[in-house]
């Protein structure tokens, strides 16, 4: 009796599905792994002439930490890694693919690029979070094709500065972490009988 039982819990694990070797929170919609990666040291960052001034300004943002923390700067233009306007591309949604000879990233409006420059980062070793140069990290995209886009509208945090004071610093570590998780709001609780922050 053992024997069948047991065979049939194995074959069950057996047909689970693979779960992703990439660790991105929240989780993509859809996630393919390829073999092999992209070496972004040095890289050439490139935006479509389509995108939007605040679009820009994220991917640049984006450059100038990874020239940063890679030692390395990265050139504006040239191939390594496209930002592309993508009207089909919904609202808030992303598309990245990675190959060896480079990647693309394809999004609609601000949110979208945003959301997928977090990606980026998370696919990255932790030192692109850091303030001083790593060289000696592996800065390499593992290939991929990822598409993503939120479940929810309203993905937010509550932050109780009534009952429990946060400096401003605090605070900034607060949004900064938000982002990272592509949270979009914050509901700052200010005023309470236990306090009035302003």
């Amino acid at each position: 009796m053992k024997s069948p039982l047991i065979f049939a819990m194995l074959l069950l694990c057996a047909c689970a599905p693979k779960a992703s070797d990439l660790h991105i929170v929240p989780a993509p919609q859809s996630v393919k792994t390829a073999c092999g990666s992209l070496d972004v040291r040095g890289t050439g960052i490139s935006c479509d002439k389509a995108m939007d001034a605040r679009s820009v300004c994220a991917v640049q943002q984006f450059a100038d930490r990874l020239s940063l923390v890679c030692g390395t700067e990265c050139k504006a233009g040239g191939k390594g890694l496209s930002f592309v306007q993508d009207d089909s591309v919904a609202p808030e949604a992303y598309l990245i693919c990675v190959k060896r000879g480079g990647a693309e990233v394809r999004a609609s409006g601000f949110a979208g690029f945003f959301y997928a420059i977090q990606t980026l980062k998370q696919l990255l070793p932790v030192e692109i979070y850091g303030q001083e140069a790593a060289p000696e990290a592996a800065w390499r995209l593992p290939c991929c094709e990822i598409s993503d886009a939120p479940r929810f509208a309203y993905r937010g945090l509550m932050l109780d500065c009534c009952r429990h004071f946060f400096s401003v610093d605090e605070v900034k570590k607060v949004l900064d972490a938000m982002s990272v998780f592509k949270l979009n709001r914050m509901h700052w609780h200010l005023s309470e009988d236990q306090g009035w922050r302003i």
